[in-house]
């Protein structure tokens, strides 16, 4: 498998893991649609109020860490398992 259809395999990876979060917490979300570039290198999140944020999918387990507005449903104790699977996307990435 080349690179690039590695990179678009792993960004549907994460933008599926991504949306498991969002369909399935309770607290209030304000995400909107999860999607990437067309290469797969670039995850973007819309949020309700029209603001889109980019993530490179090399540090898309940072969702979880960062403390950004909109990304309050991303807790490292309520989704141990997708944090560790987006995780390991990162470390895929950085042997492309």
């Amino acid at each position: 498998m080349g690179r690039q259809e590695k990179l678009l395999q792993e960004s549907i990876k994460a933008i599926n893991l991504i949306n498991e979060v969002k369909n399935s917490t309770k607290k209030e979300n304000t995400l909107v649609e999860v999607t990437a570039n067309e290469c797969g290198d670039t995850i973007f999140f819309k949020f309700n109020n029209g603001k889109i944020v980019e993530y490179s999918l090399s540090e898309i387990g940072y969702i979880f860490e960062d403390d950004l507005e909109g990304f309050g449903i991303f807790t490292i104790e309520d989704y141990k398992d997708i944090y560790d699977n987006l995780k390991l996307i990162q470390k895929e990435i950085e042997i492309l």
